[in-house]
């Protein structure tokens, strides 16, 4: 049982790695340029685009905000950093972290799986506070 769990986790950071790639490469960045941004060494990004290491919280951030996918790519990537990490992803640990009273609402749910209905109710409250 063990095994699949490694196995899925090399399969996220392997498509999460890719997903990296192929956003540094759409936007003529070389390796060595992407690094420099990011502030790592170009073997890192190497390993993280390869799949062999995931990025910590700080490189994953940073990676987001220079690549700057769009929102489909975000999610998808996203959904490959939070499986692999075991841990939302860095944007939203920001708010967890600045907002107390957002943790001890959230847990009001107490373990709940929320409908579709019940997400679009939420999407909806949230799009109203951009507004305010």
């Amino acid at each position: 049982m063990a095994k699949k769990n490694f196995d899925d986790q090399c399969d996220f950071k392997q498509s999460l790695g890719k997903m990296i790639s192929c956003l540094r490469q759409s936007q003529n960045l070389s390796l060595r340029q992407f690094a420099k941004l990011i502030d790592i060494p170009p073997s890192n990004i190497s390993y993280i685009e390869k799949g062999i290491n995931a990025p910590s919280p700080e490189i994953y951030a940073r990676i987001v905000e220079t690549l700057s996918p769009n929102m489909q790519k975000q999610q998808e990537m996203d959904m490959y950093y939070c499986r692999i990490r075991k841990i939302p992803p860095p944007d939203v640990c920001k708010i967890l972290l600045n907002t107390p009273e957002l943790r001890e609402k959230l847990r009001l749910l107490n373990n709940v799986q929320l409908s579709s209905s019940q997400l679009e109710s939420i999407e909806t409250l949230f799009s109203t506070f951009k507004q305010i």
